[in-house]
């Protein structure tokens, strides 16, 4: 009975742990499906007229919201008067020909940027679930108690020809403060209500296994008492049988009782008579014992007495010679005490006069002692800390060159991963790579490939230098590697915007205060092979394009010019590749017609940047612009020589700050060029 009633007990304490897991799913994927089909409702389509169906793409893993939406539309038929139909999808690939996108964050895991950029100029409605205040469209968000609020970046709406109506836009979140508290507080009730869900499964599998292991014990247990039952009957057949056997003998051992009681009677008379008669007997033999004890003390204090008397008649006669040998003795001591005394003041006086001798030159020697304890301390100290600074100054040296190794390898490794000169050389006839690292790896990288009828070619400047920025230039060769073997036909705008969108993935940045703003600044150029024309993207980094000053004009670009050439400079973007500021915005693609004999220059900050000079100043861009116009008639190897030359000249003045024959190099140094001939 014990276990039933634990077992129905676990039963009680299983279907509560139940029913609280079902209270915690508030917002269901029927109430969710309602909610988008709500939105989109109140959202009006620039193309309207053309749409004779609404495709609505879900990007979940099971089709849970799939269905609950497929149940919905059933009810509702149409949005706007149109059909409407749900669509699932796997990944953002899939996201064509469709009207709404709709994923949720933490299920999906989908990265927000590369959504935008997929489904920019589609004319798609993008709703999203628990992403970062205007990284969407429309973006919900439900706390475990179902209140639903949403924010809207009214820009990204307006930019895709969206309408919305003023009272849904009045009831949006209108600040990224409000918003940021609102997704804060949802994402902990969440991760509060996920560890209980979990800490509930937990123990509902626990009881589950405490149930079926108590549901054997029973069955095991009912057949035990099943075989018990009969056991029982058997047992209780041989007990009837033995109680009559006993109720027989029960009634012998009473008779037998009764004979020996009277016995005992008879007994027990005849004991007391005994024991009567022998206590009699032991009061007198105890009174004769007494008798006895007291004779034999008297004898003994008799025998004693005599003893006594004997010994001190011998002690009285040995008192008499002692007394006559002390006599004699006394006056024999006086004489010698008289020779003794003098004889010990001249003894006395010799030892305190060596005494003190001996006192001065103990302290003499001791001190002697100390002083060269001392000294033998301090250079045992001294040679311990002359073996333990050898000791640092080697594992110095064998970690510095362990470094260097290390360094040197990493720089073979960049080396690698960079384009070969015979692989530029095969696709363009004349150019130059002046590439200086600051130190022995380098921040600054440059990139060089060819797809299909265009040559690509890039110079970048990674945050940092040496060892942190020789990481992030791998990183920005991979992937822009990646972005273009994927088979896609890019330009170089677009280029920059995957590439900033895999750096952001890469380095998890989100754009919160405090957080690093690691990426790189970079000049994109996309050369046609026929040389008629080419397509600039940069961040932070502008081009520079120089032409003889008979030809065509560039418009909107800043010049510098002397006697024969005009050097144009094509503005970047001024933002990096990485996150910056609050929305995520397109480079801008500029296309340039060429001409004949045109140079063009992409480059890092270093060369410009570069102190030194008789006055220990930078280099300065104008110097540098004005440095191109003078080198223009030299071929692009001549270019190289000076350029370098010119630099190095530059850092061999004397540092006064640093009281250096020369200045260091501060950055790393990149400077590309190609001439169109």
């Amino acid at each position: 009975m014990k276990n039933i009633f634990s077992v129905l007990f676990l039963f009680v304490l299983l279907t509560n742990s139940f029913g609280s897991f079902a209270q915690t799913k508030t917002f269901t994927d029927e109430a969710r499906s309602r909610y988008i089909l709500d939105i989109v409702s109140q959202v009006t389509w620039p193309n309207e007229g053309s749409i004779t169906e609404y495709n609505l793409g879900i990007i979940e893993k099971d089709k849970s919201l799939f269905d609950a939406l497929n149940t919905e539309a059933a009810k509702r038929i149409t949005v706007h008067g149109k059909p409407i139909k749900i669509v699932h999808l796997n990944s953002l690939d899939e996201a064509d020909n469709i009207q709404v996108l709709y994923f949720e964050k933490h299920e999906t895991k989908t990265d927000i940027y590369l959504a935008s950029n997929k489904i920019a100029g589609k004319k798609i409605l993008l709703i999203t679930e628990n992403y970062e205040y205007h990284t969407s469209m429309i973006n919900f968000i439900v706390d475990p108690k179902g209140i639903k609020r949403y924010e809207i970046n009214e820009k990204k709406v307006t930019a895709e020809g969206f309408v919305l109506p003023a009272l849904f836009l009045a009831g949006s979140v209108k600040n990224k403060t409000d918003w940021e508290e609102l997704y804060e507080r949802t994402e902990k009730l969440l991760e509060a209500e996920k560890q209980v869900v979990e800490q509930q499964s937990k123990q509902i599998e626990q009881q589950k296994a405490e149930i079926e292991k108590q549901m054997k014990e029973i069955a095991e247990q009912t057949k035990r008492i099943e075989v018990q039952r009969e056991e029982i009957k058997k047992q209780q057949a041989m007990i009837d049988v033995q109680r009559m056997e006993l109720t027989r003998l029960i009634n012998d051992v009473n008779q037998k009782q009764e004979e020996l009681a009277a016995k005992t009677k008879e007994l027990d008379e005849k004991s007391a008579e005994l024991e009567r008669k022998t206590k009699e007997l032991d009061e007198k033999t105890a009174k004769l014992e007494k008798q006895t004890k007291e004779i034999k003390v008297q004898e003994a204090f008799l025998e004693k007495q005599k003893a006594e008397i004997k010994k001190q008649e011998s002690e009285l006669s040995h008192l008499i010679d002692k007394v006559n040998t002390q006599n004699l003795i006394i006056y024999l001591f006086v004489f010698l005490s008289l020779v003794m005394a003098g004889l010990g003041y001249f003894i006395y006086r010799s030892y305190k006069i060596k005494k003190k001798a001996n006192k001065l030159l103990n302290e003499k020697n001791i001190a002697i002692m100390e002083q060269n304890e001392e000294i033998r301390q301090q250079k045992e100290e001294i040679e311990t800390q002359r073996d333990a600074i050898e000791i640092q100054r080697d594992q110095i040296i064998e970690q510095k060159e362990e470094i260097m190794d290390s360094i040197v390898y990493a720089q073979r490794i960049q080396r690698a991963i960079l384009p070969p000169e015979d692989y530029i050389g095969r696709n363009l006839d004349s150019y130059f790579i002046l590439n200086k690292p600051r130190d022995i790896v380098s921040g600054d990288y440059y990139w060089f490939t060819e797809y299909e009828d265009s040559v690509i070619v890039a110079a970048a400047d990674c945050t940092g230098h040496g060892v942190p920025g020789a990481f992030m230039s791998m990183l920005g060769v991979a992937f822009l590697n990646e972005i273009v073997n994927k088979g896609t036909k890019h330009s170089a705008n677009e280029i920059l915007n995957l590439l900033r969108a895999q750096v952001i993935k890469a380095l998890r940045q989100t754009g919160k205060e405090g957080e690093a703003k690691d990426g790189m600044d970079i000049a994109m150029v996309v050369i046609e092979k026929n040389g008629k024309s080419i397509q600039y993207a940069g961040a932070n980094n502008p081009m520079y394009l120089v032409r003889l000053k008979d030809s065509p004009v560039i418009e909107d670009a800043k010049t510098v010019e002397n006697d024969t050439h005009i050097l144009y400079e094509i503005k970047a973007d001024k933002m990096p590749i990485g996150i910056y500021g609050e929305e995520i915005v397109s480079f801008t693609n500029k296309e340039i017609e060429l001409v004949k004999g045109d140079s063009i220059y992409v480059f890092s900050d270093g060369y410009a940047d570069q102190f030194g000079g008789p006055r220990g100043k930078k280099f300065m861009y104008k110097t540098f612009k004005e440095l191109l116009l003078e080198i223009q008639p030299r071929g692009m190897h001549e270019q190289f020589k000076i350029l370098d030359e010119t630099i190095e000249n530059w850092k061999a003045h004397h540092d006064p700050v640093q009281n250096n024959d020369h200045f260091e190099q501060i950055d790393d140094i990149l400077v590309i060029g190609v001439r169109m001939d």
